[in-house]
């Protein structure tokens, strides 16, 4: 994005930039916050995805060393269109969105560059998203609080973050539920209830990826998701 620049150009650039460091699946911004910089990755890498209540996950991209995001928004001056999350440890450069632009205002060629990133970069996620509506298993972004029944009868409330067919992520499970455990609960919302079978994929502190495995109902599966929907 920056090749042809000076030496000189590119320490004014750098002058403009604070540096972030961030651990493994740290937010970075999300979807409808206001557009107030632009990132660069030092080190590491990013997963971009949008992730709308009621419509399926979508995962726009994956970026990685020298990779520019957040530049759509600053450049049309509207708010995020997606989240990032970095994906391990990650040092970032953040170039506050006033700054950014009065660089693009002294640099042409790269302003035309990087409006040509954007423009692939839209059609590119509009693509996705025609994809992902067309997919039969897709996750959708939930984001609702349940009432979780574990087997030992312990209510405890939670938050569904996602679910599809295949499996679901919860926040606020038990301590003890571990990659590999396998796990027999019962969720509840609005007087409607699920009977899940499965097995721990994978945890990140409080939240937990879900697979399912039989006798969990894919009918049942969709008949919760829809009343979890219709109440969004």
């Amino acid at each position: 994005m920056f090749s042809g620049l000076e030496d000189p150009e590119l320490r004014r650039l750098a002058a403009r930039c604070t540096e972030e460091a961030l651990l493994t699946d740290n937010l970075v911004f999300k979807r409808g916050e206001a557009s107030d910089a632009v990132f660069i990755i030092r080190e590491g890498s990013v997963a971009v995805f949008r992730d709308q209540r009621g419509r399926p996950v979508q995962e726009l991209a994956r970026l990685g060393v020298g990779g520019i995001f957040g530049e759509l928004g600053v450049l049309h001056g509207v708010e995020r269109g997606a989240t990032v999350r970095t994906t391990g440890p990650c040092r970032l450069l953040r170039i506050e969105k006033q700054d950014f632009l009065r660089f693009l205002d002294e640099h042409e060629a790269i302003a035309a560059r990087l409006e040509g990133l954007a423009a692939r970069r839209h059609c590119h996620n509009a693509a996705v998203a025609l994809d992902a509506d067309t997919r039969s298993d897709v996750r959708i972004h939930i984001d609702a609080e349940v009432t979780l029944l574990p087997a030992d009868g312990r209510c405890r409330s939670a938050t569904l973050e996602n679910i599809s067919r295949g499996g679901l992520s919860l926040t606020a499970v038990p301590a003890d539920w571990n990659r590999g455990k396998p796990v027999s609960f019962t969720l509840v919302f609005d007087g409607e209830q699920l009977n899940v079978t499965g097995r721990v994929a994978w945890r990140r502190g409080e939240t937990v990826g879900l697979s399912f495995t039989p006798p969990t109902s894919s009918l049942q599966v969709v008949r919760f998701s829809r009343k979890l929907r219709d109440s969004l």
